[in-house]
């Protein structure tokens, strides 16, 4: 069984270290490639934020580094704050390990003997794998929201500054090459 596991873990370290991305759709990167238009003032950093999604892929790295969603998000303070929640957790099994002298498979079981040490071995337990798992399914689900939520802000923020920068006078010459080779005047209102 461990030679299974080893097998398995390097062919899929080996495979993933080379992709680009896990996805369940082909995406042609650099095909046809056009520059995006910015707007004038935009940051880099909005440009970045507006450019993320958050993919299979970074469901796999969240499983490995806390709260890697919310720093995709530019959200530090919710991504630190996981970081230490999964590492109390990581922490709070640890204990259990040493203290009971147990397997992590022993722990997932629930086998930590009798007395009243054994229960407080498993409510710690229990405890801990709450914080880690919750951590996780939080940074996926929350981290998704917020950066979903940013984007759609700066998106607000540029295009009333669009409707704005391209509001017509009432009184303005246009060209409309359907009609005719020559300049109209036109009233809006």
């Amino acid at each position: 069984m461990k030679k299974l596991l080893i097998i398995t873990a390097s062919v899929l370290f080996f495979f993933t270290g080379f992709a680009q991305d896990i996805s369940f759709y082909h995406r042609r990167l650099n095909d046809e490639f056009t520059m995006p238009r910015t707007q004038w003032g935009m940051t880099a950093g909005e440009f970045q934020l507006l450019s993320r999604n958050v993919r299979l892929m970074d469901w796999f790295y969240g499983a490995a580094v806390p709260g890697y969603v919310h720093f995709r998000a530019k959200d530090n303070a919710a991504g630190y704050a996981l970081l230490s929640t999964r590492l109390i957790g990581y922490g709070g099994l640890a204990y259990v390990m040493t203290s009971s002298k147990s397997s992590l498979a022993e722990i997932f079981k629930g086998n930590f003997g009798e007395g009243d040490d054994a229960q407080t071995l498993k409510y710690i337990s229990e405890a801990s794998l709450v914080l880690v798992v919750g951590s996780y399914l939080f940074d996926m689900i929350h981290g998704n929201y917020r950066l979903k939520r940013k984007q759609e802000l700066i998106r607000y923020k540029y295009s009333t500054k669009l409707i704005f920068s391209t509001a017509k006078s009432p009184l303005s010459l246009r060209y409309d090459p359907r009609q005719s080779f020559l300049f109209g005047l036109s009233m809006t209102f």
